[in-house]
């Protein structure tokens, strides 16, 4: 165990501390449950257990919360709080004295000076085991339980109707309750562990439920839910109780005891990070480093449909094609999981289409999403980095079974595919000034607030490294024919990036080229292509590019997208959804391009001591943040203006793995 913020991590004995910040436990069946430190949801995406619909990636919550009391000889409380109407008063609650964040989410409540109830959450493919302990020394407590259900989408709202049915049924010998209010949704059943538990019948709906992260982003912020009884259980000291919440099934009578991973208290409550068992620690890696490791599983799970994914972000992205193979070399290699890695890009082929890969993941080809310029490329990158990470026999086995693949999406590119991506003279042209598809895709009043038509330098960058990949692939396969097809390709290319992208008087790439003329935005896009192994710069022109970005680009919290002295810089992310999207790619920071600022920074110099250093501090410096929004992750994205607030999605695969794979090549790892 450690402090994730040494010792001035995040207090939490406050409520409102308790509510700003948040933890997010992934179930590896694209569910999750989620909540604020205080067990209060303060955005429509929390809940406890929040699942999609069989055979569906369309998550919803079913179970909002547990409106916990306790009492115990001498005193009563309410220990979760819950926000109404203007939610101006932040209910007293007992402190919260330690919090720990790892395979599962662990609190330590003081209910007084010789009371204490630790909680556990635990989520797994069969729903969210939530454990309630007291320790031998605490005096016994008798625990009143509310579950809250909205059984809605995860990303509308839920209110009071007559449609609903409310009430719950016991099952299975008296070991549970069966909730189902809507025909067309699958039941949810709650099942507890202690014999000796009550239920009291009363369903109510609670009314004017408030969200005020929702609010904070210009939403709609209040719903309604609903509780069908109350659930009472006498724990004596050093007792146990669990209630295991799952849909579709009732669970096994009782469900097993959940055994707490200890976790000591700093003075005032710290957050924290469980570390490993102590015998498996390696010493020499440090505990950032360990906890994006077990912040990376997080985001991995099985599709519905067959086969492992990457989710993009908790809580309200699904599985995208770009940032699945942006986040695979991280997730996966960095951490030496290559066979995982290669599953996920084998399962992508039955999706590619037309030389594309979908941009948002359905169950097939029909219900995918084809509206990403570079998602195939990343895959295609993502492939050459699989490649390089196996040998012998299953090389070869790799490469037969993608060569195709990746030459049929280089075909299709030359040819043009459906996005109106095609090549023009060696590079890749986006024509059409209404298509926004590359990563920097915000649209508002339905106009590209960042345009990228023309020549992006990262689509072509990326292009390079596709036919750059399969000439080399042809090479080592003796194909001459194939080889000299595709490097003709590759060095048109090569030559016209060149022309098109670098400026030699200022020393960096332009962001795009258009209409004969380069745009000289100073973007971050200019270091990705700084960073490809197979790139067209010299290693002195990388170094000119990093520098720039240096000077104007980087923070402590990764890049920004657009250099502050830039009249359209925003340097808040803040406000409604306008406000959000028009600053999204104009100076907001993102985590994520920190991976390939390292990666740049290293093959634009000569290895030493000093830039390993430099490259080893950036990524490090990442770790008081992991007090700072969501607990133990890494969030989307940060104010471009000092101090850098985060925002966004509080669980992002991307920034996790980028920094997973900046740490490995700031230690002499190159895939």
């Amino acid at each position: 165990m450690y402090s994730i913020n040494g010792h001035t991590g995040l207090k939490i004995g406050s409520a409102g501390a308790a509510l700003a910040s948040e933890w997010v436990l992934g179930d590896g069946r694209g569910g999750y449950a989620s909540s604020s430190l205080a067990m209060c949801p303060t955005r429509r995406f929390h809940g406890l257990l929040v699942a999609p619909l069989e055979g569906s990636t369309l998550r919803h919550v079913f179970v909002s919360h547990i409106e916990e009391s306790a009492e115990w000889e001498g005193g009563q409380t309410l220990i979760t709080p819950a926000l109404y109407g203007a939610h101006e008063d932040i209910p007293t609650v007992p402190m919260l004295t330690e919090v720990c964040v790892g395979e599962d989410f662990t609190a330590r409540v003081a209910l007084d000076d010789q009371t204490a109830l630790r909680r556990r959450v635990h989520t797994s493919p069969k729903g969210t085991a939530i454990s309630y302990a007291v320790g031998p020394d605490s005096r016994a407590i008798t625990l009143t339980l509310r579950p809250m259900f909205s059984c809605r989408p995860f990303n509308r709202l839920a209110f009071e109707n007559s449609q609903a049915v409310i009430a719950a049924e016991g099952v299975a010998e008296g070991s549970g309750l069966r909730v189902q209010p809507y025909a067309e949704l699958p039941p949810v059943f709650v099942m507890v562990s202690s014999e000796g538990w009550e239920w009291s019948s009363a369903p109510v709906w609670y009314r004017d439920v408030a969200l005020p992260q929702d609010e904070a982003r210009g939403e709609d912020f209040r719903e309604d839910r609903f509780c069908p009884g109350v659930v009472r259980v006498a724990l004596e000291p050093g007792a146990e109780v669990t209630l295991q919440l799952s849909i579709g099934r009732a669970a096994e009578r009782a469900p097993a005891p959940v055994t707490p991973r200890p976790c000591a208290a700093q003075p005032g409550g710290e957050a924290k990070v469980a570390g490993e068992a102590p015998q498996a620690r390696d010493a020499t890696v440090p505990p950032l480093i360990r906890a994006l490791d077990r912040a990376a599983d997080a985001f991995l799970y099985q599709r519905p449909t067959g086969g492992r994914g990457i989710l993009a972000g908790f809580p309200w992205f699904d599985e995208w094609g770009r940032d699945t193979f942006i986040s695979l070399p991280g997730l996966l290699l960095a951490r030496d999981r290559v066979d995982a890695a290669r599953e996920i890009a084998e399962t992508t082929l039955r999706f590619i289409r037309g030389g594309l890969v979908p941009n948002i993941f359905g169950s097939d080809t029909h219900d995918s999403h084809y509206g990403s310029a570079d998602a195939a490329l990343w895959f295609a990158r993502a492939v050459s980095l699989i490649d390089r990470a196996v040998a012998g026999p299953r090389r070869e086995q790799m490469r037969q079974r993608f060569f195709k693949a990746l030459r049929d999406i280089a075909e299709a590119h030359i040819e043009g595919t459906d996005l109106g991506l095609r090549t023009r003279d060696g590079l890749l042209l986006n024509s059409d000034p209404t298509r926004n598809a590359t990563w920097m895709d915000a649209m508002v009043n339905g106009a590209p607030v960042t345009p990228r038509d023309g020549y992006a330098v990262e689509i072509n960058a990326l292009w390079i490294v596709l036919l750059r990949t399969i000439e080399t692939w042809a090479a080592d396969a003796g194909d001459r024919a194939e080889e000299k097809r595709w490097r003709e390709h590759r060095r048109r290319a090569d030559r016209r990036f060149i022309e098109c992208f670098w400026l030699e008087d200022e020393g960096y790439l332009a962001d795009r080229y258009v209409n004969g003329r380069p745009d000289r935005s100073v973007r971050p896009n200019m270091v990705l292509a700084a960073a490809f192994e197979h790139s067209p710069l010299t290693q002195a022109q990388r170094r000119s590019v990093v520098e720039r970005a240096g000077q104007e680009l980087l923070t402590p919290r990764g890049l920004r997208t657009l250099s502050p002295s830039d009249p359209n810089y925003i340097g808040r992310y803040a406000g409604s959804s306008y406000e959000r999207d028009t600053a999204y790619h104009r100076g907001t920071v993102w985590p994520w391009l920190s991976g390939f600022y390292v990666e740049a920074l290293l093959r634009s110099h000569r290895r030493s001591r000093r830039r390993d250093a430099e490259a080893q501090a950036h990524i490090l410096g990442f770790g008081e943040h992991l007090a700072e929004a969501g607990i133990g992750q890494i969030s989307e994205v940060f104010d471009g203006d000092a101090p850098h607030r985060p925002g966004g999605t509080i669980a992002q695969a991307w920034s996790v793995a980028e920094l997973l794979r900046g740490w490995r090549l700031a230690n002499g790892v190159f895939e």
